[in-house]
């Protein structure tokens, strides 16, 4: 769904979660994020500040581990 603002924002905030950058088996889904980079550089050549903010680097991470599941204590986190 796209919005259209009402003035051009100096500054615009995109929080990213693990869902957004992983698929199910927890694999960083390249397509998606190849996308989110695009609009990102639009933006940021409309001279518009960009601020990327993600939770999901543990998800990013588990594919790359090959975990299969959510590690529970924070040390493995």
């Amino acid at each position: 769904m796209k919005r259209s603002l009402p003035v051009k924002p100096k500054r615009i905030v995109v929080k990213v979660g693990s869902a957004i950058l992983t698929s199910r088996n927890y694999r960083l889904n390249k397509v998606w994020i190849k996308k989110l980079v695009a609009q990102i550089a639009a933006l940021i050549d409309k001279n518009t500040e960009v601020i990327l903010v993600t939770s999901g680097a543990i998800a990013a991470g588990m594919g790359m581990l090959r975990l299969d599941s959510r590690p529970k204590l924070l040390p493995q986190q």
